[in-house]
């Protein structure tokens, strides 16, 4: 009887394992698999994950939605099977009649082989034209066709606008080259035009733009044209640009044009460019009463000196970025002094970037 009771014991043991072992990869569940929690997108806590080139181009479906990357992004395969693009490319996310108005959360991921070819196209870049939007922890890396629009041209936004809510963009960075063709054209390597207006507060806090940037009127490396308008305010805070700036007027190493209209104001705060590429001012030309700018051109080797972004910020509203990390908190930026320019952790950019705890 004990024997028996010990076989049944067995072979209902074999066929539990079984159960739990081999149905549910049967069934297309991985146990392995990282759980991530997706909701409805009513707000940023409950994002619309988004993990194929498929569900970002359906971004424009639902621009008032918030959304989150579980991976990154590669759009070469994507805008190649696209044939209704034909040579033109990936087609911006909103327009100044229909903006994106809600959020993407890129969760250290990047969205990877961008390329725009839309020369009469305004506001074009991944995002075309956005309003009281938010960006955080994304990558946008531009394969080597580049993006090129008309009037309006960014790598993540083509023009970024504050209007009756705040807009903000936060530990993002872009690689590649932009280029604006149109009349009158402006282009930044992250953003085309940064627009606050009607009280509204438009940011772009510890940011980065690595490519060349070209437009036939104001070019930025970070920011094409930087304007505020009706009690409207602009900031960029500890952000560089290190790609070469070229325009037919206004040319600046992080922005180009930099104005207010009526009443506003705009500033910049611990914001740096490399002076070896580009031998020209950081901010192209300012229009009158434009407010308090800090933007400092510095040689290659000193852009890749941590003391340049430390112990070298010193005075009134300046505070050192943030290498070393806090209790609970990764640092924001990392460094490989004498190698490369400070580059955004694993915590707060693209994950394939190593982290590198090297100072603290």
């Amino acid at each position: 009887m004990a024997r028996i009771k010990l076989g049944f014991i067995r072979r209902a043991l074999i066929v539990f394992l079984a159960v739990v072992l081999v149905l549910p990869g049967f069934l297309g569940f991985n146990l392995n698999s990282p759980k991530i929690a997706a909701g409805d997108g009513s707000s940023p806590d409950t994002p619309i994950i988004i993990t194929t080139p498929a569900e970002l181009d359906n971004i424009r479906n639902g621009l008032n939605r918030h959304y989150k990357l579980g991976n990154d992004i590669d759009l070469i395969a994507y805008i190649t099977s696209r044939t209704d693009w034909g040579t033109s490319g990936w087609e911006p996310i909103g327009t100044q009649h229909n903006p994106f108005t809600g959020s993407l959360d890129g969760d250290g991921y990047a969205v990877i082989g961008l390329w725009i070819n839309r020369s009469t196209t305004n506001n074009a870049g991944l995002f075309g034209y956005t309003q009281n939007a938010s960006f955080k922890n994304l990558g946008v890396e531009i394969s080597s066709g580049g993006i090129i629009g008309g009037v309006y041209v960014g790598g993540l936004v083509g023009r970024q606008v504050a209007n009756g809510g705040d807009a903000s963009i936060i530990n993002c960075y872009v690689t590649g080259d932009v280029t604006a063709t149109g009349m009158d054209s402006l282009a930044g390597g992250l953003v085309g035009m940064q627009n606050g207006l009607s009280s509204s507060v438009n940011s772009i806090t510890n940011c980065y733009a690595t490519g060349d940037v070209t437009a036939t009127y104001h070019a930025g490396g970070l920011v094409g044209v930087q304007s505020s308008n009706n009690s409207g305010s602009n900031s960029i805070a500890n952000c560089y640009a290190s790609g070469n700036v070229t325009a037919t007027y206004y040319a600046g190493g992080l922005i180009g044009f930099q104005s207010v209209w009526g009443s506003g104001s705009n500033s910049t705060v611990a914001c740096f460019y490399d002076y070896s590429i580009n031998s020209i001012n950081g901010i192209g030309t300012l229009a009158p009463g434009t407010g308090s700018n800090d933007v400092t051109g510095k040689t290659t080797a000193e852009m890749k000196a941590i003391e340049t972004f430390t112990t070298e910020l010193t005075g009134a509203g300046k505070t050192p970025w943030d290498f070393t990390g806090s209790a609970g908190n990764p640092p924001v930026w990392y460094i490989i002094e004498g190698e490369d320019y400070p580059r955004l952790t694993k915590g707060n950019g693209h994950p394939k970037q190593p982290l590198h705890y090297l100072y603290t």
